[in-house]
């Protein structure tokens, strides 16, 4: 809960020029890619170079908390957009549409909690097996283990139904902005196309994958006979991450404006001049002969 807080207040300082909640939600969005490109190799070094499994884990459940989060981040960013293009017309879309803030942050706080949940469920889980190895051969009664799989499944029914809702949120809000934007005008039209598009491609995105986590997470519920790899899940997830990235700077004019100036500030730092990532380029001597020093005399030098 404290890292998400802080993540909260981290996002508010970046993205200047960009109102709230759209500012913590893009944040979001940038920081949890961030942190899945950094964990993903380190959790596969560490599985290949040390056999530590708690190392392992640990990122395991880093890259895990950034890849759902990242998700429902983009399920609330595209009805943050849904709520600001389409008229408000109902009482309630009335509401909804003057305390959008303060639902964001609400519905993200309860978002955060969530998998927070499913998080410490798996570590409590990990915890408990540890325990039933050292206990299983002095006490063969013991019932740790059906307790933590019951744990385990009610944990995995939550995550179900949280995340079909927001499976049918994604959808009702991205096909309903794209069926509400050929009524307006054509400049207003254009103004609004490309989000209307990258919002449309996020939420096939989201289907597709969250068609799979669900299967995935039924089957290891319900102890099906066909279960994918970890290896093919997270190649999955890679491929969602980066096509949500590349949706987002599609979509958002900010993130090119960000990337132009991170480029900028690389090539400064590394003296880049359009040719080389290295080249300095050295004072010419000139070819003029260098005139004699001058010599200060003593009035020069009085007070």
């Amino acid at each position: 809960m404290a890292y998400s807080t802080q993540m909260l207040l981290f996002h508010i300082k970046c993205f200047p020029g960009l109102k709230q909640p759209l500012k913590t939600l893009l944040g979001f969005l940038v920081w949890c890619m961030i942190i899945f490109l950094i964990s993903l190799p380190l959790m596969y070094g560490t599985l290949q170079v040390s056999s530590n499994f708690y190392v392992y884990f640990a990122f395991w459940l880093i890259v895990k908390y950034t890849v759902c989060t990242s998700m429902t981040s983009c399920v609330w960013l595209s009805f943050y957009y849904h709520s600001q293009i389409v008229p408000a017309r109902r009482a309630i879309s009335i509401w909804v549409k003057k305390n959008i803030t303060y639902i964001i942050y609400t519905v993200l706080f309860l978002d955060r909690s969530v998998f927070l949940f499913d998080t410490l469920v798996d570590v409590a889980q990990v915890a408990i097996l540890d325990t039933y190895r050292n206990v299983s051969e002095v006490n063969s009664t013991w019932m740790g283990d059906a307790t933590h799989e019951s744990y385990s499944v009610y944990k995995n029914y939550i995550i179900l139904v949280y995340s079909s809702l927001c499976l049918c949120m994604m959808m009702v809000c991205s096909f309903s902005t794209a069926h509400y934007l050929p009524s307006l005008s054509s400049r207003r039209f254009r103004s609004q196309m490309r989000v209307t598009i990258t919002g449309t491609i996020q939420g096939l995105l989201y289907l597709l994958y969250e068609l799979w986590s669900q299967f995935n997470l039924l089957s290891y519920t319900f102890y099906l006979q066909f279960a994918m790899d970890a290896r093919v899940t997270y190649t999955f997830s890679t491929l969602q991450m980066c096509g949500t990235t590349i949706n987002m700077a599609v979509g958002q004019t900010v993130f090119r404006r960000k990337a132009a100036d991170v480029w900028t500030a690389l090539k400064s730092f590394f003296c880049v001049d359009g040719t080389a990532g290295n080249d300095v380029k050295f004072p010419v001597k000139s070819s003029q002969p260098t005139p004699p020093p001058t010599i200060e005399t003593g009035a020069s030098t009085s007070m």
